[in-house]
């Protein structure tokens, strides 16, 4: 065969593994599109105050403040506001998430692909199966999954990152073009802050290889990575004169809840079966294999350090689990190699791997169809609730609101917003205290903002009565923030419990909210002054 006709096999070999994991990846993801996550609207009002001339802040009355995490991806939502229409961004986001998600399986494809190898007597093996089955084993292990499921298009930069990691990994492997691979890691570190882990994954796969053609590689997409993460620290100084985003402050990293986190996306069936197939595909393949893993390896530790993440479907762990499907690529190679002379043990042990692979790819199936009814049970109850919660504000006359979920109220209210979490308010962020721990200054909050009313979550049923009689207990509130701002004076002196959202149509854990209204605020109608529960029940499918 031709030197042409051997490139368009290949070039057609991608285009079948990568269109064949695309169709069942997105099969699943897409039933996400219309639930975009809660932090992806904060990314949303950050464009739209952009476009309106507010600067980089979520909440101009609080002054500019890095709480998105990928200034990339922020930059794609303006250019999507000013060309469609802000109310379009969110619609856009998952687009573009779903098309990042083709072009890192693309991606997965092309780096996995085998050249022509030899037979043990001498024959070249280039046939459509050598050429087609490792890199569709890579691209369906990770397509189908849950993590791919559900943030596969939920509108947040995840799969965009995932696809310069894989390009970047590829690129040190030798598989993909190196220039590819320097454009991805420039890119990296303006995707999402773990861009800055990139060298210590090309040094892991460096020990797989150690020779002097790798090492310039490392040298190289390292550096560049590197380089690229200096000019985002210097931009954040010049903007908000702080060394570290916001969300850093406001989130500082927790080892022990980093390492519960790995733990809890490695134990799940899926991820166990793709990192035992792995593990068999670096003995099986050859040095790229096992960088892969050892890539793998280290990025896992990243979602360590950084200290995990409170959302479902281990999004962190997404480029950890894109290098475990490269690595479990080479499982196979010994079957598409093998002669029709092989012994036996050497068939049973090819019959054993793929069956393997085709149990972990069923757990990915059932992952994923587990994460996309999440998402789905997420927009008709949590989402709905939130757009009653903005009709009752609205109704009661409020500008300025105090809660934790700031993302989609945000966003589609337009309320002037004192985020209680600290990700995008600078004086809350800076305060002693973890995650929702943060000690903030209750005189800020009370005399500073002055919210017209603030909500806090609970997960236990208090139990009110009629016109909200009785009280709240702090261990019925969810966070240690919240707790703090139950129990200010000001809340007592100034504020009155006027609502409260309390499902009870069997979701666990329980997810209420509670409205109080400052005393001169008056209620609109009737039916808020002599009903205080009110139950929302979720939408139907």
């Amino acid at each position: 065969m031709s030197a042409r006709g051997r490139q368009r096999r290949r070039a057609l070999a991608v285009a079948v593994a990568a269109a064949g994991a695309s169709a069942a990846g997105l099969a699943f993801a897409l039933q996400s599109a219309d639930c975009p996550l809660d932090d992806a609207f904060i990314t949303f009002r950050y464009a739209i105050n952009l476009l309106a001339g507010h600067g980089l802040t979520f909440e101009p009355a609080a002054g500019p403040a890095e709480g998105f995490s990928s200034p990339a991806w922020l930059a794609l939502c303006v250019l999507a506001g000013a060309t469609a229409g802000e109310a379009s961004i969110p619609a856009v986001a998952a687009g573009l998430a779903a098309v990042c998600l083709v072009a890192a399986l693309a991606t997965l494809a092309a780096m996995t692909l085998p050249g022509a190898r030899r037979t043990a007597d001498g024959g070249a093996v280039a046939g459509w199966a050598s050429q087609t089955v490792p890199p569709l084993i890579a691209c369906l292990s990770l397509a189908v999954s849950g993590p791919v499921a559900y943030h596969g298009a939920t509108g947040l930069e995840t799969p965009l990152f995932l696809a310069v990691v894989l390009a970047v990994a590829g690129a040190m492997a030798g598989c993909l073009p190196l220039a590819l691979g320097v454009v991805a890691a420039v890119l990296a570190p303006w995707i999402r802050p773990e861009g800055l882990w990139l060298p210590v994954v090309l040094g892991a796969q460096l020990l797989a290889v150690r020779d002097a053609v790798h090492l310039r590689r490392a040298v190289l997409l390292g550096g560049a990575s590197l380089l690229s993460a200096g000019f985002v620290f210097g931009a954040r100084i010049l903007v908000f004169g702080e060394l570290w985003p916001n969300t850093y402050l406001a989130k500082p990293p927790d080892r022990m809840e980093g390492l519960r986190y790995l733990l809890d996306g490695l134990h799940q069936p899926w991820a166990l079966g793709l990192l035992v197939v792995a593990v068999i595909g670096a003995a099986a393949g050859g040095r790229a294999h096992r960088g892969w893993l050892l890539g793998a390896l280290a990025w896992a530790l990243a979602a360590v350090v950084e200290g995990g993440d409170w959302m479902p479907g281990h999004r962190f762990l997404l480029p950890c689990y894109g290098m475990l499907a490269a690595s479990a690529s080479g499982a196979l190679l010994p079957a598409l190699d093998a002669t029709p002379k092989a012994s036996p043990w050497a068939r049973s042990r090819v019959f054993s791997f793929g069956l393997l692979a085709l149990l972990t790819l069923g757990a990915g199936v059932w992952s994923a169809a587990h994460h996309a009814e999440l998402a789905d049970r997420s927009r008709r109850t949590l989402r709905h609730e939130d757009r009653v919660l903005e009709r009752w504000l609205d109704e009661a006359g409020v500008t300025r609101v105090a809660l934790v979920d700031i993302g989609e109220l945000g966003f589609r209210s337009g309320l002037e917003v004192v985020d209680l979490g600290g990700l995008t308010d600078p004086v809350i962020g800076a305060a002693p205290g973890g995650r929702l721990a943060k000690e903030l200054s209750l005189a800020y909050l009370f005399d500073q903002r002055r919210p017209d009313a603030v909500v806090l979550r609970v997960d236990r049923d208090p139990g009110l009565g009629p016109g909200c009689a009785g009280g709240i207990l702090e261990d019925q509130v969810r966070a240690p923030v919240e707790r703090r701002v139950l129990a200010a004076p000001a809340l007592a002196r100034d504020y009155r419990l006027a609502r409260a959202l309390i499902p009870d149509y069997g979701r666990t854990p329980l997810y209420g909210r509670l409205v109080y209204l400052r005393q001169d605020r008056t209620l609109p109608s009737r039916e808020w002054r002599d009903e205080c529960l009110v139950s929302v029940e979720p939408l139907p499918r």
